[in-house]
């Protein structure tokens, strides 16, 4: 979630609200509308909520939330191997792609389809990462020699181009219809400075719940960590 700058407290407020039961997630304006309604075009119109897959970014701000695998299973109505922002803008290296129509059919899920993403997902953490999940989780770049679509012409271009290498190329995004339930957030992560502000309002009385625990990242001279942290990776695979 993000705000104006870090001293922004309302990505917070909402969280909280949304933790607390007070208010419903909702779609968020995009930052990138032109990428973003084009990919929304391309699967019926809806404005859902995306979330990834094992990951919070830390583009997308300061307040994130964790959420049970059961809010997709109430809420899902599509899912990609990819960003389909990024592949419908030609963001970084989706540039290469000249057909996203095409290659979004091949990597994206819906209708029929879609129970099948789950175990396709499944099947590529262990083809493709050489241990599974966690490194997935971790953001290692994947063995992607064995796929067979256009990631990896996208990867390859990053690779060639010396540019910095973008996770969200191979990232898993799912689309939901429908707030998170308060009883499906598992954790709420923050920045440093987003964690004061928190302090201050449990002193002011604020209750978080018991069962939503509370990740603080860190920045160093190396960037912002508080999104990929040991702690974070950890609460994406269950590890407490």
């Amino acid at each position: 979630m993000r705000g104006a700058d870090d001293r922004d407290v309302a990505p917070l407020t909402t969280a909280l609200d949304v933790i607390g039961g007070k208010v419903e997630l909702e779609p968020r304006p995009p930052r990138d509308p032109d990428a973003v309604l084009a990919a929304e075009r391309a699967f019926g119109g809806a404005r859902p909520i995306y979330a990834f897959v094992g990951l919070l970014h830390a583009s997308l701000g300061t307040v994130g939330i964790m959420v049970s695998p059961t809010w997709a299973t109430r809420c899902l109505i599509g899912a990609s191997r990819c960003d389909s922002g990024g592949l419908f803008g030609g963001r970084g290296g989706f540039a290469c792609i000249m057909d996203r129509d095409a290659s979004w059919r091949t990597l994206s899920y819906g209708g029929t389809a879609l129970s099948r993403w789950k175990s396709d997902f499944r099947e590529e953490m262990i083809s493709s990462y050489t241990d599974a999940e966690a490194g997935y989780v971790r953001g290692v770049v994947p063995d992607y020699k064995g796929w067979s679509d256009d990631r990896v012409a996208c990867i390859e271009h990053i690779r060639g181009s010396g540019e910095r290498m973008d996770r969200r190329l191979w990232t898993w995004e799912t689309r939901l219809r429908g707030s998170p339930r308060p009883t499906e957030v598992e954790c709420l992560v923050v920045s440093p400075e987003m964690h004061k502000r928190l302090e201050a309002l449990r002193h002011t009385g604020l209750a978080v719940p018991a069962s939503v625990r509370i990740l603080t990242g860190s920045v160093s001279g190396a960037g912002v960590h508080w999104f990929d942290t040991a702690s974070v990776h950890s609460a994406f695979l269950g590890i407490h």
